[in-house]
């Protein structure tokens, strides 16, 4: 197997220094029994994993029916973070995973040093762009290398809570409804600021500032990375990036919105549940953590009725300077793909062939049932699978089937490293903005941002 170059290893090393070291030969396979399994890594749990387990189950009885003595055997990791280091130790020392489910954004670390493997031999191209949606297509496709380098599981997104019942008492105080079917950012901020005026409460809510400002950013002409993929893209004279910081410090400093909680072990969507505002900006998955329920000693927690949540799209930029009017109400997904590592011949083949069984339309809508997630498959694709449109239907399935009917304003960015990076950067530079004892100004927090950001975009 080929080595490291030394950017790498500084990123094994810094994992290292962090976490401590993690043993993966004592949960990976040893290499005397590689031969006999394709390795799965992942972090999923639940009914998350319980699917990929079915996957898996189906596939090696497909080998075995072919006369194949290789099985593919997952791998589970208590974390994300977990998962990445040992992702990075294993590959390192040769003994890594064939197949891995995780941000593409993080399989480019590898891609750049040649250990991914390019997957499209094993794909039909035409028929894979046609049945799922652009944006995931893109993100398959969109590495910086030609080639198909990895293949979407399943995504989240954002979407916008009405608490019904806690707004409904605010009209008897004389506080009116935002409108719920074309709702911007302009209308929260008032809506907001009515509450805290009558109040003195906050009526808004959002998880993660860096989110918040990425949304606000894509919608008023930013597309995060630039079209050459070498520098970040504030949008024009940094337009986009200045009127997301300035809308985000103006509410937050005026109590119109609830800053997220920074104690661990605490959550937005708890003091939502706890109905301290009435408007939340989440994500699909929170919804299941809205209900009452009990704590890790089993005492009763407080919740809301799922049945006074609306759940609509994610609010527009319309009525802002800088909005762009063909991409007002776009957002970010967020998605898991699955991504494979280069070997000898015939143990890509059989890695090629499962992360094409795993990912079908079948296979794609049990793993998204199982998450809470959307399928990366067009709609038209998936409207005669039942079990899916069941999900969609449910109450579970209530935030993911509104994110899915405005699917066309999804938007994911280029699958570069250089992503995380600017994740990183932004959440650093709008923490610093809207800190009260700010002492640089705007520009300069962009800037330096942007140069950090622009400097993992360039290397190698």
């Amino acid at each position: 197997m080929k080595t490291f170059t030394l950017k790498v290893l500084a990123f094994k090393l810094a994992m290292l220094l962090t976490l401590g070291a993690v043993l993966f030969s004592v949960v990976a396979c040893s290499k005397n029994d590689r031969n006999k399994y394709v390795e799965v890594w992942h972090s999923l749990s639940g009914t998350g994993q319980q699917a990929v387990q079915e996957i898996i189950a189906d596939y090696n009885k497909v080998l075995e029916q072919n006369g194949e003595v290789i099985r593919v055997k997952e791998f589970k990791y208590a974390s994300g973070t977990v998962l990445e280091q040992s992702i990075t130790n294993g590959v390192a020392e040769g003994v890594g995973p064939d197949v891995v489910f995780h941000f593409p954004t993080f399989a480019d670390n590898f891609l750049q040093d040649d250990f991914l493997l390019d997957m499209s031999p094993y794909f039909d191209m035409d028929k894979l762009k046609e049945e799922i949606e652009p944006s995931a297509y893109n993100d398959a496709t969109g590495y910086r290398k030609q080639g198909l380098y990895s293949v979407g599981l399943y995504a989240s997104g954002p979407v916008i809570y009405f608490n019904e019942k806690l707004m409904d008492s605010y009209v008897e105080q004389g506080i009116p409804k935002p409108d719920s079917e074309n709702l911007t950012w302009q209308q929260i901020e008032e809506y907001s600021a009515l509450v805290s005026q009558k109040l003195d409460k906050p009526g808004f809510g959002y998880s993660n500032p860096m989110d918040f400002a990425l949304f606000l950013m894509l919608q008023n002409g930013s597309d995060m990375i630039s079209a050459d993929r070498k520098s970040a893209d504030f949008g024009d004279n940094d337009k986009a990036a200045k009127q997301a910081f300035e809308y985000i410090k103006r509410n937050v400093n005026n109590g119109n919105f609830q800053q997220p909680p920074t104690a661990a072990g605490e959550y937005m969507s708890d003091y939502f549940k706890n109905s301290e505002f009435p408007i939340f900006l989440g994500g699909t998955s929170d919804y299941a953590f809205f209900p009452s329920g009990t704590d890790a000693n089993g005492n009763p927690t407080p919740g809301l009725n799922l049945e006074e949540i609306a759940v609509m799209p994610i609010a527009g930029s319309q009525g802002f300077d800088s909005a762009d009017s063909d991409n007002a109400n776009r957002f970010q997904l967020w998605n898991r793909s699955a991504f494979a590592f280069k070997s000898e011949e015939n143990r890509e083949r059989v890695t090629s062939e499962f992360v094409k069984f795993l990912t079908n339309a079948e296979n794609s809508a049990k793993l998204s049932i199982g998450m809470g997630n959307a399928s990366p498959y067009r709609q038209n694709i998936l409207k005669d699978n039942q079990a899916y449109q069941e999900f969609l239907q449910s109450v579970r399935g209530k935030p993911t089937a509104v994110m899915s009917s405005v699917m066309e304003n999804a938007y994911l960015p280029p699958p570069l490293s250089g992503v995380e990076i600017m994740r990183k950067q932004i959440e650093k530079a709008i923490k610093e903005w809207i800190n009260p004892n700010a002492n640089r100004d705007l520009q300069t927090i962009l800037n330096d941002a942007r140069d950090e950001i622009n400097r993992e975009l360039n290397r190698g």
